[in-house]
């Protein structure tokens, strides 16, 4: 596999996980907008919702760093 593949692939999982990280931000938003919190505390999700921050952070540099 060429140096070139396996950057598209790592660009693509890399996205594919940040997409996913930015609908469990929103979904994890609306959990506490609705206060229904399934069996979670509402400082747990508060917890959740901190550390996808934190995720979607963490591969946007990854991404910048991989893309440049």
């Amino acid at each position: 596999m060429l140096e070139s593949e396996i950057k598209m692939r790592a660009t693509d999982k890399i996205q594919a996980k940040l997409v996913q990280a930015m609908f469990d931000r929103e979904d994890t938003k609306k959990i506490l907008r609705t206060k229904i919190y399934g069996g979670v505390t509402k400082e747990e999700n508060e917890m959740i919702l901190d550390g996808i921050k934190t995720d979607i952070v963490v591969l946007e540099y990854i991404l910048d760093a991989i893309t440049d």
